[in-house]
């Protein structure tokens, strides 16, 4: 079995559409979910994470109406893209602004 990256910590994604999201990873249990809250820069107050889960390949989590998926390369660092689930067509890509490790 493989161990999951680390998501702890406060980090931030940086969004294509010009928002940027300051997470707060508070746990992390050993099968890689996690616990935490989201803040979209500019707007009031933090966003409690569902649907959580990262491996050791790749990230996944709700954050409000907006599903998150994103993948790990082999140096940690962590990319993916977003969906407004109330209106599909409404994505945006990301990036990490940090290096992430195993467990």
């Amino acid at each position: 079995m493989s161990t999951p990256m680390d998501v702890r910590g406060d980090w931030d994604l940086t969004q294509s559409n010009g928002f940027t999201v300051h997470m707060q990873i508070d746990g992390e249990d050993p099968d890689g979910t996690f616990n935490g809250r989201g803040n979209i820069d500019g707007k009031a107050g933090f966003i409690d994470l569902a649907d959580t889960r990262a491996t050791d390949h790749e990230i996944t989590f709700q954050m409000g109406a907006g599903r998150y998926t994103g993948q790990f390369d082999f140096q940690g660092r962590l990319t993916g893209t977003t969906v407004d689930t109330s209106h599909p067509t409404s994505q945006a890509t990301w990036q990490a602004n940090k290096l992430f490790g195993s467990i």
